[in-house]
């Protein structure tokens, strides 16, 4: 990752979270999720993305784009963003100052380990 944080609050925005069981998929999932991590109450569920996850919006956000209590925030948050975001399937969103920069592209590991595997 190279770049730095532009403030936009788009992070913020269309959340996927991940509970014991996966990606959350049923509002049930994150009333149970919230029973052990009540301060994942800051997020409101803000609808499905394609793939029928929950998405959420933190309600910290200000209208400015910023955290209400950046110094209190979540290490999700905190870790934002994380260098396995990409290998995940998730980009950065529109607007972040943040690039995703592939050093090695993943095919190049890919065809590496299936290598190794016909080797055995």
């Amino acid at each position: 990752m190279t770049g730095s944080c532009n403030s936009c609050g788009n992070c913020c925005r269309k959340i996927n979270l991940e509970g014991h069981r996966g990606w959350l998929r049923r509002e049930e999932d994150f009333a149970d999720m919230l029973l052990e991590y009540p301060e994942y109450e800051r997020f409101r569920i803000s609808g499905k993305d394609d793939m029928g996850f929950l998405q959420f919006s933190c309600s910290w956000l200000t209208d400015e784009g910023a955290c209400r209590d950046h110094d209190s925030r979540l290490p999700l948050c905190r870790n934002f963003p994380d260098k396995t975001l990409h290998f995940c399937g998730g980009t950065v969103p529109p607007g972040c100052g943040y690039l995703i920069n592939e050093v090695r592209p993943f095919s190049s590991y890919l065809a590496e380990t299936r290598k190794k595997g016909e080797k055995r």
